[in-house]
C-alpha cells in the first residue's frame, strides 16, 4: 500500500496550483513587453516578453517571445534568419557590462523554437534565444546588462538585466519535478543546446552538490559522469555533452536543489515516500 502524501508533497502540490493560477491570470492579459519571471511559473509569456539568463560565468542567454502573421509575413523583432541563413548581430553590435565595466563578446549564437501554437485559433508565440559567449567570466554578485548598440530589429522596451547569483535557476540542470523515492535510484541530467553554437560546454570538474531548498546548506556532494546518447545517424551527433548526477545513495527525506558550481541550481524537488502517490494519481 502507498503511504499518504507527506506534508512536503502537499505543500508542493499547493505551490503548483498557485503557479497554474498565476499562469491563467497572466496569459489572459495582453500586456506586451513584460520581463519573464525567473521564479518557477506556469505563465505562458506573451509576445514582447523577455529575460536575461546567466547560463555560466562566461555565457549569457537573452530570451524574447515574439509572433508573426501568416506567411509571407516576417517577425518584427530579432529577424535574424533569411532564406535559412543566419544574419546575427556582430559582437560589436551589442554591449555587455558587468559591474559597470564592459565585457567583450567572443561569439554570438541563436536558437528559435515555437513556444505556443494552439489549433483552435491563431496565437503563435515564438521563443527566441540569443547566446553571447564572453571573453571573461562574470563574478558572483555582479549585475549584468546587455544593450543594443547598432543591431537591427531590436525590441526598444526590453531591458536585459540580471545578477550573478550562485543559486540562480539554470535550465541546463534537469531534475525530476515530481520527486524521488528515498530508496529508489535518483539521477539528474546536466546539458543544454545553444542553437547555432551547438551543445554547451559544462564546468564539470567541481561535480555537483545537493543543498537544502530553504537554507542552502550542503547535504550531499557528488561527481558528474559523462553520459552521451547513441543511435543517431547524422552529424553533428546530438547529446554528446550531457552529464549525469547520480545521488541514489542519498536517502534523507526533504526538499532540495541540485547545484553545479558555476552554473547555478535546479528547481526545488522532493525526496519523500509520498512521491509514489503523485505517480499513482
Amino acid at each position: 500500500m502507498f503511504r499518504r502524501p507527506q506534508l512536503p508533497v502537499v505543500k508542493m502540490r499547493k505551490r503548483n496550483i498557485k503557479w497554474f493560477a498565476l499562469g491563467l491570470l497572466f496569459s489572459s492579459c495582453g500586456v506586451a513587453g513584460l520581463p519573464i519571471m525567473n521564479d518557477p511559473s506556469l505563465v505562458m509569456p506573451v509576445p514582447g516578453s523577455y529575460q536575461l539568463r546567466i547560463l555560466a560565468p562566461d555565457l549569457l542567454e537573452l530570451d524574447l517571445i515574439n509572433t508573426k502573421l501568416p506567411d509571407p509575413a516576417r517577425v518584427a523583432t530579432w529577424d535574424f534568419v533569411n532564406a535559412s541563413q543566419l544574419q546575427l548581430p556582430s559582437p560589436q553590435d551589442l554591449l555587455v557590462t558587468a559591474g559597470a565595466q564592459p565585457v567583450p563578446i567572443q561569439f554570438v549564437g541563436f536558437k528559435r523554437r515555437v513556444a505556443y501554437a494552439p489549433l483552435k485559433q491563431r496565437d503563435l508565440r515564438i521563443g527566441n534565444c540569443l547566446y553571447l559567449q564572453l571573453t571573461a567570466p562574470i563574478a558572483d554578485g555582479q549585475t549584468v546588462q546587455v544593450q543594443n548598440v547598432t543591431a537591427s530589429t531590436w525590441p526598444t522596451n526590453a531591458e536585459f538585466v540580471g545578477t550573478m547569483d550562485p543559486l540562480r535557476v539554470n535550465p541546463a540542470i534537469h531534475v525530476n519535478q515530481i520527486g524521488y523515492l528515498p530508496s529508489f535510484p535518483k539521477r539528474a541530467m546536466v546539458g543544454y543546446y545553444l542553437g547555432s553554437l551547438g551543445e554547451m560546454n559544462l564546468p564539470v570538474s567541481a561535480g555537483f552538490k545537493l543543498v537544502d531548498a530553504k537554507t542552502g546548506a550542503e547535504v550531499y556532494p557528488g561527481t558528474l559522469k559523462r553520459r552521451p546518447d547513441y543511435g543517431y545517424k547524422y552529424a553533428p551527433l546530438p547529446y554528446q555533452k550531457v552529464f549525469e548526477a547520480d545521488f541514489s545513495s542519498f536517502t534523507n527525506a526533504g526538499e532540495y536543489r541540485l547545484v553545479v558550481p558555476g552554473l547555478g541550481a535546479s528547481l526545488p524537488f522532493l525526496v519523500d515516500e509520498g512521491v509514489a502517490m503523485a505517480f499513482a494519481r
